[in-house]
């Protein structure tokens, strides 16, 4: 298809398909759309392919792209930059063909499991105190229950400032380590080359930078927080006046938090200083307002949408928050932060490779979970590995005999209103079993992930092992013996030596970090696989639990 005045029509129709596809999935239906709508208006179609090339290019025969041996685009000439929604569909690519893109949300993960076991342990020391001073849990009593716990935080201000301030450097932390990671992975990602565990590992002097620029940005988002929570506990006489503050509080929140949106990319990217960092970040902000602010709205939507869901669900019997909230935080939010460092790439003028390549999700999840069943025979299999088991036996069986003594003695107030002897939870009869069976699976599946892969920060593999023992032993505090073997060993029996599994593969990782470092990439990637693995037995554990461990304490106990 050659024109007659020399220029090669079939050279510019691919370049025409080439840009194209970086707005859709199906670049050549998208060209013929406006091919025909050309020619419906008496062009003929080398007109029309001419006409179209002139207007995206400007006229000339430059070379706007190359092709990269991994089948992308790589843009050397933009007139238009990216956007972040058209971005979407090739972080959807770029995440499926490297799934190892899940390390950054399983990172942050596990950091905040020590937050969020601390805070567990306070809310339910609190509680403990509540019960032990005779005031009832219940309904109708919630405004002296509110008043109690006000009082104990006055009483105990040192620890409750501890725990508070403890929890939101652990959440700063885990940003910190996210971010890191993900964007470190993003700018050879965007290159067009594969990833590996080692593209996501970082050195210590790197997470410094990184963590103060973090603290700093946190700073700044407190401001707009001050006024709405010095109000709060001045007991305001207006509440139409609170909830303004609040509301313009929270208007000026967003509008920080997308300002310094980069931050993080600034110091990775350039190696600033934190406060020229939060300057960069202003002006490519400014530079692609559009692109941040569609970012924001839709990082917003996506939460909200996921807590709707899940609220929908539940009223319709189905309990689904679990496994709604693993999507957003381990694939919804890393394809829309794989797309907003794109568009930060562009605006800083680096060139970024689209990835064509696509994976079926579905796939993607099978061969890693095949994989991952292999992994964890070798794991079993392997007889240097039966000193880590052992640890984490010993310490699980530890931290279940101090939880049983506690429940016994000091948190006996509380223990007693945790188990309630004849009465099967009422969920079991509230939601639709296969919800729960989904709702077990993910919860238990995240803690074993984040077990495992926690390694990697040495303290996350025995914080788990402590926490749960100690909440198995508080739980099995008030069984008889045969309540505990009707109640827990149908599913525990599968469950727990899974939850070793977990614990053990996260100490041997520690142990790589410590001793053999130059095998920690390779080490890293199993113990992923291994985590992965285990989906298998906690997904039979989570069947029986739902529907044989309730019919065996109905027979054998009489429970209702």
């Amino acid at each position: 298809m050659n024109g007659n005045e020399g220029i090669n029509i079939e050279k510019i129709y691919e370049r025409l398909e080439r840009y194209y596809s970086m707005w859709s999935s199906y670049p050549i239906l998208m060209l013929e759309q406006r091919i025909r709508k050309l020619q419906r208006r008496g062009l003929t179609r080398e007109e029309a392919i001419l006409v179209l090339y002139k207007k995206i290019y400007g006229g000339g025969l430059e070379e706007e792209y190359t092709i990269t041996p991994e089948g992308g685009y790589a843009i050397s000439k933009r007139q238009y930059m990216i956007g972040f929604m058209d971005l979407l569909s090739y972080a959807y690519n770029m995440y499926t063909c490297n799934p190892i893109l899940i390390l950054p949300a399983i990172l942050m993960d596990s950091v905040m499991y020590i937050g969020n076991s601390i805070l567990l342990m306070f809310i339910l020391w609190m509680l403990n105190e509540i019960l032990r001073r005779g005031i009832y849990l219940g309904e109708g009593a919630i405004r002296m229950v509110i008043l109690k716990v006000l009082e104990l935080v006055r009483e105990n201000v040192l620890i409750s400032v501890l725990v508070i301030i403890a929890y939101i450097i652990l959440y700063i932390v885990a940003v910190s380590l996210y971010w890191l990671s993900l964007i470190k992975a993003s700018l050879k990602a965007y290159k067009g080359l594969r990833l590996g565990v080692g593209d996501m590992l970082f050195n210590f002097r790197t997470f410094l930078r990184v963590l103060r620029g973090q603290l700093l940005v946190y700073g700044i988002l407190a401001v707009p927080l001050v006024i709405p929570v010095m109000m709060i506990f001045k007991v305001p006489t207006s509440i139409f006046f609170l909830l303004f503050v609040i509301f313009i509080s929270l208007i000026s929140l967003l509008m920080l938090y997308m300002l310094l949106v980069f931050v993080p990319h600034e110091i990775i990217v350039k190696g600033t200083s934190s406060f020229s960092a939060i300057c960069g970040s202003f002006r490519v902000v400014i530079a692609s307002l559009k692109h941040v602010l569609v970012y924001i709205l839709m990082m917003v939507l996506a939460s909200l949408g996921a807590s709707m869901v899940s609220h929908i669900l539940s009223m319709a019997h189905i309990l689904l928050s679990e496994f709604i909230f693993f999507v957003i935080t381990c694939f919804i939010n890393p394809i829309f932060n794989l797309s907003i460092t794109g568009v930060y790439i562009q605006a800083i003028g680096h060139d970024i490779t689209l990835w064509r390549e696509q994976r079926p999700i579905i796939s993607v999840i099978l061969y890693n979970v095949r994989r991952g069943i292999r992994k964890l025979r070798e794991f079993l299999e392997n007889p240097c590995n039966l000193i880590f088991i052992s640890m984490s036996v010993v310490l699980l069986i530890c931290s279940y005999i101090y939880g049983v003594q506690l429940g016994t003695t000091y948190l006996s107030p509380l223990t007693t209103r945790l188990f309630e002897r004849g009465r099967l939870s009422p969920i079991l009869y509230e939601y639709i079993p296969l919800s729960i069976v989904l709702e077990i699976l993910f919860n238990n599946w995240k803690i074993a992930l984040v077990t495992a892969v926690g390694g990697l920060f040495f303290a996350v593999p025995v914080v788990a092992t402590i926490t749960n023992g100690l909440f198995i032993g508080l739980v099995a505090s008030r069984m008889g013996l045969l309540e505990f073997i009707v109640l827990i060993t149908p599913h525990g029996c599968i469950e727990l030596p899974a939850f070793i599994i977990a614990i053990a593969s996260g100490l041997r990782l520690s142990y790589f970090l410590l001793f053999r470092r130059d095998e920690l990439e390779a080490k890293v990637r199993e113990t992923i696989l291994i985590a992965i693995g285990l989906i298998i037995p906690l997904l039979i554990a989570a069947i029986i639990e739902v529907s044989i461990t309730p019919w065996i304490a109905r027979v054998v106990l009489g429970w209702k």
